[in-house]
C-alpha cells in the first residue's frame, strides 16, 4: 500500500444505498440518449420500453405496457447502480471516468451476449444496437458524474476550517 496516497484503499465513493437513486437517474439518461438518437438509429425509447415490457407481460395495452417497461428499466438501473456503488472505491477522477465507460461497455456486452439470447424477441434488436451501446456508455458516465460529485463534495467537507477557541 502506498502510504502517501490521499485515498483510503477500502473506502467507497458512495454508499450502496445511494446507488438506487443514482442508477435510476442514469437509466433516465439512457432513455434520453435513445430519444435523441431516433433519427439516426430508428430505435426509439418507446420501442425499447415496449421490448422490456414484453419480458413482464405478453399482452400489449398501450401506455400501461410502456409503464411496465419503464418500471423494469428503472429497477434494473437501480440494481446496476447499487452494484456500481458497492464496488467503486475512491480513486482519481480519470480513473472514475475510465471505470464508468468500462462499466457501460460491460453492461452493453452482457445485455447483447447473455440477456438477449435468453429472452429473445424484440429485445434482441434493442440490446445489440449501436444506439444501446451509446446509451449504456451514457449510463456509465452518469454514474461517474455522481461519483465525481460525491468525491468533490466529500473533499470540500473534509477541508472546512473549524475555529478553535
Amino acid at each position: 500500500m502506498i502510504t502517501d496516497s490521499p485515498y483510503d484503499a477500502g473506502e467507497l465513493v458512495m454508499r450502496p444505498r445511494n446507488g438506487i437513486i443514482v442508477g435510476m437517474g442514469a437509466s433516465v439518461m439512457m432513455l434520453a440518449m435513445l430519444a435523441a438518437l431516433v433519427p439516426l438509429s430508428g430505435i426509439s425509447h418507446l420501442d425499447a420500453l415496449n421490448a422490456f415490457a414484453g419480458i413482464l407481460v405478453s399482452t400489449s395495452s398501450g401506455s400501461l405496457h410502456i409503464l411496465y417497461g419503464l418500471g423494469l428499466h428503472l429497477a434494473v438501473g437501480a440494481v446496476l447502480g447499487v452494484l456500481y456503488c458497492a464496488c467503486q472505491q475512491r480513486i482519481p477522477v480519470r480513473g472514475l471516468v475510465f471505470v464508468g465507460v468500462f462499466y457501460g461497455f460491460v453492461i452493453w456486452v452482457a445485455g447483447g451476449l447473455i440477456v438477449s439470447p435468453i429472452i429473445g424477441g424484440e429485445i434482441r434488436e434493442v440490446l445489440r444496437s449501436w444506439s444501446w451501446l451509446l446509451a449504456s456508455l451514457i449510463y456509465g458516465l452518469s454514474l461517474t458524474t455522481a461519483a465525481v460529485w460525491s468525491e468533490n463534495r466529500r473533499s470540500t467537507e473534509s477541508t472546512k476550517a473549524v475555529a478553535v477557541d
